[in-house]
């Protein structure tokens, strides 16, 4: 029990050293967009549980993630994209990897209207098999006031070698004393300065679906690359917006969400996303001509899609 007691506690630290690195790397900003910063840096993330099979942690929900319905499917997949990676793969990680998204998907309760800015939801995270190179997670989102599911989903997760052997780092034995000595370096480094909160989509992604969104570091993960979650917005935001109105004229929610990231963007240097939509007949229970297939492609400089390489490829449905 007291060895069990101990690898939960420097996996508590090995997530949230990572949210620490968050609020401190200018190579991506994403995370901090979504409100995923700890107290001691200005943030309200709560890890709440850390166990063999499950993990969970509390959030609040930020305003752009909403609509005037409350918050959005799109949004709760970007949350748990990022908070099922540092407190769930982090955790049943031997080597304490955060691994690499390559699907998430996420389908809406009724309850997820009850959701609204700043209220606090509670990421569970499950584990259902962790190998060497894939970990298979499911996630559940619960408005944490009432209990209620808001979301049940799927993460995928590549977990990467780091090139670096990182194994005796993080053998069970020095595994504290390396975690400590992490958090010292990392607490000493200066936070990136947050600005005005944004209050909605277009404040966090400039441009449009089918010209393009310009892209920064401000869309990537702690390592520059672009934030799987972003790659949904982006996806879904595309798919809304191309979406026929339904009664009265009302925009449609997305009700479900399936991606395949399929490719990484360094966006230390920028780049430019546009977004390809094709219909389909019907996809997980939604009515036949309710979901699109959002492709995202790299815009070239010139304008062109390039080598026509898909990023990522999202199934929208509508409800």
């Amino acid at each position: 029990m007291a060895a069990s007691a101990r690898m939960a506690a420097s996996t508590r630290m090995a997530a949230e050293l990572f949210w620490r690195f968050n609020a401190r790397s200018r190579a991506g900003g994403f995370g901090r967009h979504l409100g995923l910063i700890l107290p001691d840096d200005g943030g309200d993330v709560e890890v709440t549980r850390m166990e063999r099979t499950t993990c969970a942690a509390r959030v609040s929900v930020p305003a752009w993630l909403c609509d005037a319905h409350g918050v959005t499917a799109a949004g709760l997949v970007a949350l748990f994209d990022e908070v099922s990676s540092f407190t769930g793969a982090v955790h049943w990680d031997t080597r304490c990897r955060p691994g690499v998204s390559v699907q998430l998907a996420g389908v809406a309760t009724p309850a997820i209207r009850a959701v609204g800015p700043g209220d606090r939801i509670e990421v569970v995270t499950r584990l259902q098999r962790m190998g060497r190179t894939l970990a298979f997670l499911e996630v559940d989102v619960f408005k944490a006031a009432t209990g209620e599911c808001v979301m049940r989903g799927r993460h995928l997760k590549f977990m990467p070698g780091t090139g670096v052997r990182p194994e005796w780092i993080m053998a069970p034995a020095l595994r504290g004393t390396s975690l400590a000595a992490m958090h010292w370096y990392v607490g000493r480094q200066p936070r990136v300065e947050r600005g005005p909160a944004p209050a909605g989509f277009a404040d966090v992604f400039r441009g449009s679906p089918d010209g393009g969104y310009d892209l920064s570091s401000e869309h990537a993960n702690p390592l520059g690359l672009l934030h799987g979650g972003a790659a949904v917005m982006m996806g879904c935001h595309a798919a809304e917006v191309a979406m026929p109105p339904g009664k009265g004229g009302a925009r449609r929610r997305v009700n479900s969400i399936a991606a395949n990231i399929l490719s990484g963007i360094a966006l230390g240097k920028g780049a430019k996303v546009a977004v390809e939509l094709d219909d389909m007949t019907a996809v997980d229970g939604c009515p036949p001509g309710n979901a699109v297939v959002a492709t995202l492609h790299r815009v070239s400089e010139d304008g062109s899609a390039g080598s026509r390489k898909p990023t990522a490829e999202c199934v929208v449905g509508f409800a």
